[in-house]
C-alpha cells in the first residue's frame, strides 16, 4: 500500500474555507482527512441542508498560512459518508500552487461606462452590450447589466479604473450568471466574471488599482 505523501498544506483536523463563484459564497469547513491526490473536507451546510457540488464542479480552497490566506484551484471529485456525516473529496492541489491573498482581495467600485462583447460559436463577437463594474480584483469583477452575460461564454470587456489608472481591455470569462429584481422593481443581472489570459503587466497594474482602492476604503472608514 502507498504511503500519503505528507503535506506541509493540509493537514487532517485544520481549517478551511470552500469557495464557489469567487467570494460571492464561501463555506468554513475543515480537512477530514489527507490522501495522495484528494483532499476530503466537511459538506458544508446551506439552510441546514447539505451543498450540492456535482462532480467536476471548480472551486477555491482558502487556507491560512503564516496568518496570510492562500487561494487553491481544485475541482469535486465526488460525495462521501462518515459516521453518518456526507463529506465532500476534492483534488488536492500541490503544496506550492496557492496564491496570496492580494491576488484575490475584491474591492467595490462604483464603475459605470463598462462594455461587452459576447464572443459567439463562429469566433465572432455580438453587439455591444451596457452595464457597470461592481467588484474588482486582480483575479476578475463582478458584473452588472440589463440584458446579462450567458454562463461559460467568453466576453470582451472594456471599462475605465480611473482617471490615473486609465482603462482596461481584457478578456473575461462568465462563471455565473443570475437575475436580481429591486424594491421598485427595477430587473437587473449580476454576473461573476473571470479573467482569462490576462497579461502579466495588466495585472500588476490591476493589483496596483485594488491597492489603491482598498486604502481609500480604509481610510474612510469603509473596510
Amino acid at each position: 500500500m502507498m504511503a500519503t505523501q505528507r503535506s506541509q498544506v493540509f493537514e487532517a483536523g485544520n481549517p478551511i474555507t470552500l469557495e464557489l463563484n469567487g467570494q460571492a459564497e464561501s463555506y468554513p469547513t475543515r480537512i477530514e482527512e489527507v490522501r495522495n491526490d484528494t483532499l476530503v473536507i466537511g459538506t458544508p451546510l446551506r439552510q441546514r441542508e447539505y451543498l450540492q457540488l456535482p462532480q467536476g464542479r471548480r472551486v477555491m480552497l482558502q487556507i491560512v498560512r503564516r496568518n496570510s490566506p492562500y487561494f487553491y484551484e481544485s475541482s469535486v471529485v465526488g460525495p462521501e459518508w462518515s459516521d453518518g456525516q456526507q463529506m465532500t473529496v476534492v483534488r488536492r492541489p500541490a503544496d506550492n500552487a496557492g496564491q496570496t491573498l492580494r491576488q484575490h482581495v475584491r474591492v467595490n467600485v462604483t464603475i459605470s461606462d463598462a462594455q461587452f462583447w459576447v464572443e459567439g460559436e463562429d469566433g465572432k463577437f455580438g453587439p455591444t452590450r451596457t452595464g457597470s463594474i461592481l467588484d474588482i480584483s486582480a483575479g476578475g469583477v463582478l458584473a452588472m447589466s440589463r440584458e446579462g452575460l450567458p454562463e461559460k461564454s467568453t466576453v470582451l470587456a472594456r471599462f475605465t479604473l480611473s482617471r490615473q489608472a486609465g482603462s482596461l481591455m481584457a478578456s473575461i470569462q462568465i462563471l455565473r450568471n443570475y437575475e436580481r429584481v429591486s424594491d421598485l422593481g427595477v430587473r437587473t443581472f449580476r454576473s461573476h466574471c473571470q479573467f482569462v489570459d490576462l497579461p502579466e503587466r495588466e495585472r500588476d497594474r490591476l493589483i496596483k488599482f485594488v491597492f489603491q482602492r482598498e486604502r481609500e476604503l480604509r481610510a474612510k472608514g469603509q473596510l
